[in-house]
């Protein structure tokens, strides 16, 4: 049965993600090179912004509905969580438009143009909507309906992009328009099974409450690894020349993809880890979190093999223009290796409900990326390469050593505690 929804789980993750490649070279086929530079911002904006403005109150819902086995509860839980989500994007959102037109401030994606900044803010509603759905399908140990979400989601974008680009001028805003479809129509898929599980659900301000608690350092997390993996592609756009902006954009959608893809094999073991945990098995659910961290690293040395293939064989690929130099692969390499270190420290501190630690180590990691970005941006795309890799080595370490020590103390608790009751 695990293997099944290993199974599952990553089929869906690797059929979306897969999607997303196959889109590529289509992107790449017929968008010019300032518009597939704007689509890049676009990709990168939504996951920066998502977690940021929701406060990442949807995806507490994983963590806070292994504390209750009320079904009723279940769906307060789900349903507070998500609606608070959306309506936290829509405030903020217009607080940031407004600025932005208050201010005249550039605006490289939306080009200052205000119905195609609505039409973002609907792309990052969308993608809770998303999100939520899987990570229901998910609750329920239901690994097929989690499968379809993420095909379904992927597949979408290509259709999506297919039918509108003919009868579009600007293609980045049909791939947006396409994004939309394909969120919206995964999030059904996923959502309308569930009705009877979500019916008796009601707004609990004590839900909201305690998915702050814990989204806070998760909110801080996502936006940290945002910073270190992607931000690089909103300052490339500003000091890289076109070609290089395009080839970082490239490379950088590649790491983001295979990070995506890796940390997919851990979250097929999010129930039994947290169960583990909740159970206070701390060595159990270490061994869990272990094994996963080694089958990404097989993973990661799979797609890297791969792309030193690639590297050879890519002007037969590549239109002029886009081109990834081999050197390039090396810190893109250590920022692979290093992320499922931090991936695994992740499932720990979370497991343990230390997700402060991630906030002190994320925030102290943006603090180091900053004045090594503006040291390192000379170089390049290596030096945004280079920039990203040194820091979440740092960061990486730093949390694992500190999940590590908090796992360790746990255990002598538990161990102590069951002592004395014997």
């Amino acid at each position: 049965m695990a293997r099944l929804r290993t199974l599952f789980i990553m089929g869906g993750v690797m059929g979306q993600r897969l999607s997303n490649l196959i889109l590529l070279p289509l992107l790449i086929a017929t968008m010019t090179a300032p518009e597939f530079v704007r689509f890049g911002l676009f990709s990168s904006l939504v996951a920066v912004a998502v977690p940021l403005l929701s406060m990442n109150l949807h995806f507490a819902i994983g963590r806070l509905y292994f504390d209750t086995k009320d079904i009723n509860e279940h769906g307060s839980i789900f349903l507070s969580n998500l609606f608070t989500a959306i309506f936290s994007i829509i405030l903020f959102s217009g607080f940031i438009i407004t600025i932005i037109y208050i201010g005249n401030i550039p605006d490289p994606l939306a080009e200052n143009n205000i119905p195609t900044q609505i039409i973002i803010v609907i792309a990052a509603i969308s993608l809770v909507f998303m999100q939520a759905a899987g990570i229901l399908a998910r609750l329920q140990d239901n690994s097929f309906l989690f499968a379809a979400i993420s095909i379904s989601s992927g597949l979408g974008l290509i259709a999506g992009y297919v039918i509108l680009s003919p009868f579009m001028s600007d293609n980045v805003l049909a791939a947006i328009l396409s994004y939309i479809f394909a969120q919206f129509l995964a999030s059904m898929l996923g959502l309308l099974p569930m009705v009877r599980l979500l019916r008796n659900g009601r707004f609990c301000t004590k839900a909201v409450r305690r998915a702050l608690s814990y989204s806070s350092g998760t909110m801080v997390f996502v936006v940290s690894m945002w910073v270190v993996a992607q931000a690089g592609r909103w300052v490339g756009s500003v000091t890289l020349t076109p070609s290089e902006a395009v080839s970082y954009t490239l490379i950088s959608y590649g790491i983001v993809v295979l990070g995506v893809l890796v940390n997919s094999y851990t979250e097929a073991r999010r129930i039994p880890i947290f169960e583990r945990f909740s159970e206070e098995k701390i060595d159990e659910a270490l061994q869990i979190i272990w094994r996963s961290a080694l089958k990404n690293i097989k993973i990661i040395a799979f797609f890297y093999t791969m792309g030193v293939i690639f590297c050879e064989y890519q002007t037969h690929i590549l239109p002029n223009g886009y081109r990834i130099e081999f050197v390039w692969l090396l810190p893109s390499l250590v920022y692979s290796l290093t992320a499922v270190l931090f991936n695994s420290a992740f499932w720990m501190l979370t497991g343990l409900h230390r997700t402060v630690w991630l906030s002190v180590i994320c925030v102290s990691a943006v603090a180091i990326y900053i004045p090594l970005l503006s040291c390192l941006s000379y170089k390049g795309v290596m030096g945004l390469l280079w920039t990203s890799a040194l820091v979440m080595t740092l960061q990486s370490a730093a949390a694992f050593g500190v999940a590590y020590y908090l796992a360790r103390r746990q255990k002598h608790i538990v161990r102590s505690i069951k002592g004395s009751k014997a």
